[in-house]
């Protein structure tokens, strides 16, 4: 029996890949891809995932769905809290993530960011992120953001205690050193983009930012995201 011409149409439909069946959506993966290949991510909520996940997540296994609680299909591990300080320790945290917090925080200690009314809160980090202080600076959360992201690096701005501007605005910088630990960051490294960092934010809108993202395209060089990976062809 020969199918019908609409349910051909449909089974072409079916097995065409995305760049056929909605070429703009294929364009911005595209387009993605390309960017955190191009850049710096440094937003402390996001990080990269190992190929074989990304073939994972996109595998038939996307056809199933799974009920019941954590323990049933796997064994789940969580780090605590040392029970007398309340703070992580970072013994048994991978340290190259914290290591990098620690040399980002230093960059922005140093005179020539404070001398633009930046300040990092709580005077440093013991953790995977550093929160940039702008309430005294001219420039604001907004403004810090788009500076970094025209250098190629990616941050997101983040409100501060007793901010006064709005939060679509915002007084701070959330910036996080989790992906790029993943890529490979060392101390070498991390020393880079945070001079690039703090260069940027204590030079603000006179930055140049020429210069700099040439400084972080050699970084993102040197660290290549997901070589020869093509996902929507």
């Amino acid at each position: 029996m020969t199918a019908s011409p609409l349910a051909q149409k449909a089974t072409d439909a079916f097995n065409a890949p995305i760049c056929e069946t909605d070429p703009e959506i294929a364009e911005l993966l595209d387009s993605e891809l390309g960017r955190q290949r191009s850049g710096l991510e440094m937003i402390a909520s996001e990080n990269f995932v190992p190929r074989a996940v990304l073939q994972c997540q996109g595998s038939v296994l996307t056809n199933k769905y799974a009920e019941g609680y954590p323990g049933r299909f796997y064994h789940a591990e969580a780090y605590g809290v040392n029970p007398e300080t309340f703070r992580i320790d970072p013994e048994i945290i991978r340290q190259r993530t914290f290591d990098g917090a620690k040399i980002l925080a230093e960059r922005l200690l140093a005179d020539d960011v404070k001398a633009n009314g930046i300040f990092v809160l709580t005077g440093g980090t013991d953790v995977h992120l550093v929160m940039v202080d702008l309430r005294n600076s001219e420039m604001d959360g907004q403004q810090g953001e788009d500076l970094l992201a025209a250098c190629g690096i990616t941050i997101n701005r983040n409100t501060v205690p007793f901010d006064p501007r709005p939060a679509s605005v915002a007084s701070g910088l959330r910036i996080g050193t989790s992906a790029l630990a993943t890529c490979g960051f060392g101390p070498k490294e991390y020393e880079e983009v945070s001079d690039i960092i703090g260069t940027a934010l204590a030079a603000g809108p006179s930055a140049d930012v020429t210069a700099l993202k040439a400084r972080v395209d050699k970084l993102a060089e040197d660290f290549p995201l997901y070589p020869d990976l093509d996902q929507i062809h």
